[in-house]
């Protein structure tokens, strides 16, 4: 602790505040102040963060019917599946769960430059998979239709996916 001297001379001793030391509603709150990709990239830091949104599916469907044009996501995601951290029934906030939605901000937001420096095709996991050594990242955020797509999607060099390509044809 850091020791801090108040304007009358007396020491004072600073506390060191922690986001996660806040009550959950206000860390909710934080989260949903989010967009998706923010999210998932939260999901990914510590496993408190992981749990807190994944367990709040109000605060997943919330921050996605804000962000997405079509709200029909979690179309590839089985139900089915378990998890072995979240609850019976939960469905984690993962790439297939948000891939093919129309994200309306995009741009404003700089969804698609974050999404691709951290999970796309050029970020390190996305060059050792396509070098086949590491499974990675088999995702792309088209900048045109502003969609997260597998990478199988785009032609050459990634920006715009083939369905955009042939639109401008």
């Amino acid at each position: 602790m850091a020791m801090v001297v108040s304007d009358n001379g007396s020491e004072l001793v600073a506390k060191k505040l922690s986001f996660l030391a806040l009550p959950l509603e206000l860390r909710l709150d934080v989260y949903s102040r989010c967009e998706p990709v923010g999210l998932l990239t939260l999901t990914h830091t510590c496993r408190t963060m992981y749990m807190d949104i994944n367990t709040s599916w109000r605060l997943i469907r919330a921050v996605c019917d804000t962000h997405f044009e079509n709200r029909s996501f979690w179309h590839e995601v089985s139900t089915t599946a378990s998890h072995r951290m979240l609850p019976e029934g939960s469905l984690p906030l993962i790439i297939p769960a948000i891939a093919y939605e129309s994200f309306k901000d995009a741009d404003e937001t700089g969804t698609a430059s974050t999404f691709n420096k951290l999970y796309g095709a050029n970020s390190r996991d996305g060059r050792e998979a396509s070098l086949g050594t590491k499974i990675g990242w088999p995702w792309y955020f088209c900048e045109c239709c502003k969609k997260i797509k597998k990478t199988k999607d785009f032609y050459g060099a990634f920006k715009n996916c083939g369905d955009c390509i042939d639109l401008t044809r």
